[in-house]
């Protein structure tokens, strides 16, 4: 899948995991969840063993540059 295709994706809602997203915009855990506005350990948990809300996905996306 192209980048293109993980930020429409990522904005559709159609991502299960926000670790694509995540590298493209190349920042690590933390910065991540407070991106999403989570703490850091729900976020791990989504990477994990958790389904992300999706408009933390979303918030994502158009951090990576995905524009709405």
């Amino acid at each position: 899948m192209s980048i293109r295709e993980y930020l429409e994706a990522g904005f559709l809602g159609k991502l299960t995991n926000p670790k694509d997203l995540q590298t493209i915009i190349n920042i690590d855990d933390n910065d991540a969840a407070q991106a999403c506005l989570v703490s850091p350990h729900t976020y791990r948990r989504w990477l994990h063993d958790r389904i992300p809300n999706q408009t933390a996905i979303k918030l994502l996306s158009i951090l990576a540059g995905r524009s709405p």
